[in-house]
Formats: C-alpha cells, sequence, structure tokens
C-alpha cells in the first residue's frame, strides 16, 4: 500500500501499481526533465494524478451526489442508423480463460469515439495471459478501434499479497489494441479493460461487433462488445453507447415516439476492485434533463480521469409536473 500525501484537501484513489521510479519520475515530470534509469520506463507510472495540476482539470473522486439539471445537449443522429436488436451481455470460456462483457450498448452510424462494453478476462491457471493480451475485432470493416482512445487495463486477485497480472499501458491500431504484460501471475487473475472507443464510419452495416482476444498468439475467446444500430423502445428509454470526447462524455438515449419531457440521468461509478461497500458512497451523478443526448463535463459531473474507473449509466422518465433548480458545478466539488 502507498499512501500520497499532498498539500491540497482531497482524496484520490489509484488502482495502478507505484514504486520508488515512480516518484523520481514524478519530479522529473513536474520539472520537465529527462527520465533517468528505469524511471522512464513505460511500466513506470507517475503520480502526478495526487497532486493537482496546473494545466488540466485537477483529478477528483469519482463522482458528487446530489441532483443537479444538465442544460448542455447532443444532437442523437438516428437518421441513418437502422433499428437492431442487442443481444445479452455475452461471454465465452475457453482452455485458458472464461471472458466476460459488462454490457451490449448500442453503436450509432457515423459517430467516433463510441464506448464498448467493459470486457473481464479471468484466467483459469496462473500465468495463462504471457506476453501480450490483445484484442482483435471481428466485423465489418469500416468499423475501428478509436486511434487516440487509452484503453486501460487493470488486475483484480483475491489476496492484495498474491502476484498478479500486470499490463503495461496499451498500443492502439485500427483493428488491434495490445497490452504488453509486464508481471505474469502467480495465482489466477481477472483482467479487467476499460475504455475500448470504437469509430462507426458511415454505412457500416447493423450487426454485432465482436473482439477476439488471445495472449501469446494463443486465443483465448471471441465475445460481442457492442451492436451497430438503436433499439427499438416502447415505454421506457433506452440507452445508446456514451461518446467520450476531451474534458466530456455524451450520453444519448431514445424514446418512444419522440416523445419530449423531463429525464432523470443517473451515472454510478467504481474501480473494479472497489468493495461492494464503496459502490454506493460518494460513486453517483443523478441530473434531470429534457435533451435525448445530454452532455457532461468533467468539470461538472467530477468524472475521475483515474484510471480503470467503471461507469453505469440509466436513465428514466419522470412525472411532467416534477421541477428542479438549475446548480454551478464547482472544481473542486466545493
Amino acid at each position: 500500500m502507498a499512501i500520497v500525501i499532498t498539500n491540497t484537501a482531497r482524496h484520490v484513489v489509484s488502482t495502478a501499481p507505484y514504486n520508488e521510479y515512480s516518484i523520481l519520475r514524478t519530479i522529473e515530470a513536474g520539472f520537465g526533465l529527462p527520465y533517468l534509469g528505469n524511471a522512464g520506463a513505460p511500466h513506470v507510472h507517475s503520480m502526478a494524478m495526487f497532486f493537482r495540476p496546473q494545466a488540466h482539470p485537477p483529478a477528483v473522486p469519482a463522482l458528487t451526489r446530489g441532483r443537479h439539471v444538465l442544460s448542455g445537449a447532443y444532437q442523437v443522429a438516428l437518421a441513418h442508423t437502422p433499428v437492431t436488436a442487442a443481444a445479452p451481455p455475452a461471454s465465452s470460456t475457453s482452455a485458458g480463460a472464461t471472458i466476460t462483457a459488462s454490457s451490449d450498448p448500442y453503436l450509432l452510424e457515423f459517430t467516433r469515439h463510441q464506448a464498448a462494453a467493459t470486457v473481464s478476462v479471468t484466467e483459469r491457471a496462473a500465468g495463462t495471459v504471457t506476453h501480450d493480451l490483445t484484442f482483435s475485432l471481428h466485423c465489418a470493416p469500416g468499423v475501428h478501434f478509436a486511434l487516440h482512445s487509452t484503453p486501460v487495463g487493470t488486475t483484480r486477485v483475491s489476496n492484495p499479497s498474491d502476484t498478479a497480472t500486470q499490463l503495461a499501458p496499451a498500443s492502439v491500431a485500427a483493428r488491434t489494441v495490445t497490452f504488453p504484460v509486464e508481471a505474469v501471475s502467480k495465482v489466477p487473475s481477472d483482467l479487467i479493460v476499460t475504455g475500448l472507443l470504437l469509430d462507426v464510419p458511415y454505412g457500416t452495416p447493423a450487426g454485432p461487433v465482436e473482439v477476439a482476444v488471445s495472449s501469446n498468439g494463443t486465443p483465448l475467446g471471441t465475445l460481442t462488445v457492442a451492436t451497430v444500430g438503436r433499439p427499438r423502445t416502447s415505454r421506457m428509454p433506452a440507452m445508446l453507447a456514451p461518446i467520450v470526447s476531451a474534458g466530456q462524455v455524451r450520453f444519448p438515449f431514445v424514446v418512444a415516439g419522440g416523445r419530449r419531457q423531463r429525464y432523470v440521468l443517473t451515472i454510478s461509478g467504481a474501480a473494479p476492485n472497489a468493495p461492494a461497500s464503496l459502490r454506493t458512497s460518494n460513486t453517483e451523478f443523478v441530473a434531470t434533463t429534457s435533451s435525448t443526448g445530454p452532455v457532461v463535463s468533467l468539470r461538472e459531473a467530477l468524472l475521475t480521469p483515474q484510471a480503470g474507473k467503471q461507469y453505469w449509466a440509466t436513465v428514466r422518465a419522470v412525472a411532467s409536473g416534477r421541477r428542479s433548480r438549475p446548480v454551478t458545478f464547482a472544481a473542486d466539488g466545493a
């Protein structure tokens, strides 16, 4: 365990591994100096997230609890996106691992940086994942990973003292995302990959987006992480895939008959290895919106830039007579 005490009054928790070279890297980066020795190694993480950045929004706790009104809106482009049915969250089991998708989000046509499902790779035996962990797209040729995205791989084990699989930062190509393996597990580990963003060009046919997962050339399984298309709706709103861009996340959804009324958007978040007791503590943001494409900025919702965080979004209609008062958000969560 590492405890970082800074001169800022805020609480930040990280799932990234740190060592003595992380301290050196942080100091050198702060003064704009070149890295010495192992401080420049790709598996060494800077500890800058614990300190108040000067040129970027501050890192803050996961989400703030409360009820707010969203004023920003994103035009949901449904004109050319065909209606299709998404499959239930999938899993695939092989001799080496069990792979599970957290959901099957709908992807809009002609839209970039849409979030695919979070994927869990559970080793059936220690040392299953070696050399690399690779995700390869098996779908329409046009769909590809967002080249400027930064997928994150984190690890969960039963006992924190056990040696788990450690993944280095990912390299992203149009059809593959690869995590080099820095350390091989001595106990079966659960590898969780978030932040898989997809670009869907115009004219992409409706249907599932599958990824084949492999390690060091050995297939571990194939599963659906998203579906190109929009959902059929009857009465309740249906969420589409979140769209992630610099400083904001868009949460489009579809309602039956295009009916315009007020909706409540709830975003919940937790680190993959957070205990269940923490999933209901300071991890929820609730907002009221009249738009079917609300936009949440990092400043407003205090969505943390912390690596490895998972978020869940739900939306529901509210009675037409209910009113909420707009509020002003503070960067530090005051």
